[in-house]
């Protein structure tokens, strides 16, 4: 049986995650439990890169998330972000255009893009403002390189400090957003990080990374499809596993 370049498989056993990976034709196994307020709880095999996939939970203020009927989006982040030369042969201005309009296909196309699906939030709040300045600081020559390399990869402690050591918007009790790590063409792999931060107490809830496959025509559908991976994967097996984290 032939398999695909790039397979990924989320398995929750209890709280532990089973996660196989077929990623540039090797096959990647590791278990790890999830990283709950700072403490490791059991034991945590890393294959391949140590930042590969981990996830980050707040225990305390993660059932009061899932109990929220309330949530405000407040964009896609692109300022931590590495992208591969090849496939981004653009100017910065078409570079800034690019990352507005993959900010505003999650707004104007909600059918689609359907946060309130995905995170069984019925009561959605947009405000881009934070995320619009951040993103307008992204310099085509600081985020392109010929390569993704391992100094392109963050760990959960990274994004975790990242988002809590920034002021987002304070619209409602929790804010989601996703951090954008690295568009790989080479690869063809988008690597995106999912963060759920209480924003009255400053602190981040939930912290995972994804990685997705784009596809489609035109640069900015292509690398949008990334997006639409990342919310259906929420939508039809992550948020299950979240629910059941715990239990």
């Amino acid at each position: 049986m032939k398999l695909e370049r790039k397979f990924i498989i989320f398995i929750c056993v209890s709280s532990p995650l089973l996660h196989l990976v077929f990623y540039n034709g090797m096959l990647i196994i590791f278990l790890f439990k999830i990283r709950c307020n700072s403490n490791i709880i059991g034991k945590k095999i890393v294959i391949l890169h140590p930042n590969l996939c981990l996830m980050y939970v707040d225990k305390e203020l993660f059932p009061d998330f899932l109990s929220q009927r309330e949530i405000s989006w407040v964009g896609i982040d692109f300022s931590m972000a590495k992208f591969t030369r090849t496939g981004f042969n653009v100017s910065q201005e078409i570079l800034q255009n690019y990352l507005n309009e993959w900010n505003q296909l999650i707004i104007t196309d909600q059918k689609k893009y359907d946060i309130r699906m995905s995170f069984r939030k019925p009561v959605m709040q947009y405000n881009l403002s934070w995320v619009s300045k951040k993103n307008k600081t992204v310099k085509l020559k600081q985020i392109l390189d010929d390569f993704i390399t391992i100094d392109d990869v963050y760990s959960d402690e990274t994004i975790v400090k990242y988002v809590e050591e920034s002021e987002l918007p304070a619209v409602t009790n929790y804010a989601l957003l996703m951090v954008v790590e690295s568009f790989d063409s080479t690869t063809k792999l988008g690597q995106v990080w999912v963060v759920v931060k209480n924003v009255p107490q400053n602190k981040v809830v939930l912290c995972e990374k994804f990685l997705k496959e784009p596809s489609g025509f035109g640069l900015r559908n292509y690398w949008a499809r990334v997006f639409y991976n990342v919310l259906f994967e929420v939508q039809k097996s992550a948020y299950y596993r979240w629910e059941n984290l715990f239990k």
